[in-house]
């Protein structure tokens, strides 16, 4: 198969909310060594990936399915044309107009993607991960279920992804083909990364990270909640709180409402009349069966 690309720079001087100043100084104790929630499956869309620069709303959609089946516990697989459509929002391209393929930024996508958002998803926030951080990586996964990364593609990951093989920093050196956004969805503590790209998976070393990898993002999504509780148990009430401390802003997530007792409505005459007939019924049936009848 063919393989594009369309990853473009964001702005490095854009404001963004960081994901360490979100969580407790006591996160990295509590993360599992192992978080994760790749796809069941090894055979995923491409999302128009193979024939367009969008990789950005292809990522977007990956992480998408991953909300709906371990947050919903059913995925929600958003279509190839949700994709484009979700692609020609958030970047100008222009379905027919190959000069409008121009890729896009992760922010601009990511600003998109919580006000429009893809197939009716929006995400609800999105942090900054320190890439140089693998254990705030992997607590940004364990949290929110996925991250949002984006790296300067050497050729030997794209040999390595048609080969079966792990994606590495080659010392050597390898030609950057130019910006990609991938879906990270499983995290191994001093191991390697489970990514999605191309319709397929693939595995990445922390070295890979280290030299190719400038962009990652925690997103936050309402569908990762279920009966008020992350599937790892994130207290929501506390994120949000810490949110609001952090933000100024409402917290993301919404808090299922206790259900208000419901009073027990008083008797009507007409239950006390069939009660009292019911009682009078009884007793003269006792009557009866004592009289032999």
């Amino acid at each position: 198969m063919s393989y594009r690309l369309g990853r473009l720079p964001s702005d490095p001087h854009a404001p963004k909310l960081r994901l360490k100043h979100f969580l407790d100084a006591s996160y990295a104790g509590t993360v599992p060594d192992v978080v994760d929630y790749a796809p069941p499956v090894t055979d995923l869309p491409t999302d128009g990936n193979d024939q367009l620069g969008d990789c950005t709303a292809a990522a977007a959609a990956h992480i998408e399915a991953a909300f709906s089946l371990f947050g919903q516990g059913t995925a929600v697989v958003p279509s190839n044309a949700d994709v484009i459509k979700f692609y020609s929002g958030s970047t100008g391209y222009k379905p027919g107009s190959p000069s409008t393929d121009q890729g896009g930024d992760m922010l601009t996508v990511l600003k998109y993607w919580n006000k429009t958002g893809i197939a009716g998803h929006k995400i609800a926030a999105y942090f900054a991960v320190d890439p140089s951080d693998l254990d705030e990586l992997r607590a940004a996964i364990y949290l929110f279920g996925a991250v949002y990364i984006g790296c300067n593609l050497p050729q030997s990951a794209q040999d390595a992804f048609d080969q079966g093989k792990v994606w590495d920093y080659t010392r050597k050196g390898s030609a950057i083909l130019g910006g990609h956004c991938i879906a990270g969805h499983k995290a191994v503590k001093g191991g390697n990364l489970t990514i999605s790209s191309w319709g397929g998976l693939a595995e990445v070393t922390p070295a890979f990270i280290a030299h190719y990898c400038d962009e990652i993002y925690a997103v936050v999504s309402q569908e990762w909640v279920r009966n008020g509780v992350t599937p790892e148990g994130l207290d929501i009430a506390g994120a949000n709180a810490a949110f609001t401390q952090l933000t100024g802003r409402p917290g993301p997530f919404t808090v299922a409402p206790v259900p208000a007792p419901q009073p027990v409505p008083a008797p009507s005459k007409d239950a006390d009349l069939l009660r009292a007939l019911r009682v009078s019924i009884d007793a003269l049936s006792a009557k009866l069966k004592a009289g032999g009848y």
